[in-house]
């Protein structure tokens, strides 16, 4: 898998049959563009038919593993046009997470925020580094959080979710892991290395088994996230409405 088949912002490299995919944006906070969202998916579809990968890592350079998407891209087009496409490219994105057959991990090197936040909490094996977190900060911003919510209820439940979206606050890696909501907190430098480890211990499952037990386990979630999206389309139509149409 060659790496010019990666936009700006993206690196790769195969270990011993582990994909990795490096999210590289430090001083954007690896916040991701569009380009990047829709190679990560591609990426993920192709490492599917690619004999040489058993499992796919996915982790980020420097304390922060996704600010999320880049708002500030393409920020002059028609609102609810680009509204439309940044929604309709992530969730591809996370289609392509929950339908991959071979074993995905997050190693989540820091702060995982909104759309990074989603991403991150949706590995098959979620290592994290110990001075992590996840934040969903979209009700404190004035955005409802529907597809946030259709990831959290099905991760942590109710309690989790009422915490990390109607009250906003982070959710510590280390807590987290004490819950089972991510496998494991482990030291910073030590991150890369447990990833890989966890990575080939997944990729050493019976590959049929492990793809059709995580396509069912997902089929409720997948579900929940398109109905998020579509009242995603319904709530935002209705809010933006011109006060003298009402």
């Amino acid at each position: 898998m060659s790496t010019d088949t990666f936009p700006e912002g993206l690196t790769h490299a195969l270990k011993d049959g582990v994909s990795w995919l490096t999210i590289d944006r430090p001083r954007r906070a690896n916040s991701m563009t569009l380009d990047m969202q829709t190679a990560m998916a591609a990426w993920l579809r192709r490492s599917q038919e690619d004999a040489d990968v058993k499992a796919l890592v996915i982790t980020a350079i420097g304390h922060v593993f996704s600010a999320g998407g880049d708002l500030r891209e393409l920020a002059d087009a028609e609102p609810r046009a680009l509204a439309k496409r940044r929604r309709d490219i992530f969730l591809d994105l996370l289609e392509a997470l929950l339908a991959s057959g071979k074993p995905v991990v997050m190693a989540v090197n820091g702060k995982a925020i909104g759309a990074g936040a989603m991403i991150g909490l949706l590995g098959d094996q979620v290592v994290a580094s110990d001075d992590g977190l996840f934040d969903l900060p979209e009700v404190l911003i004035d955005t409802p959080a529907y597809l946030a919510s259709a990831i959290t209820l099905h991760i942590a439940g109710r309690a989790a979710s009422n915490s990390l979206l109607l009250a906003g606050k982070p959710l510590l890696a280390r807590d987290a892991a004490l819950r089972g909501w991510i496998a494991e907190a482990v030291p910073r430098d030590a991150l890369a290395a447990r990833a890989q480890e966890v990575a080939v211990a997944l990729a050493a499952v019976p590959h049929e088994a492990f793809a059709l037990t995580k396509e069912w386990m997902n089929r409720p979630l997948r579900a929940a996230m398109r109905e998020a999206c579509d009242e995603s389309v319904r709530v935002r139509a209705m809010r933006f409405i011109p006060t003298a149409r009402r």
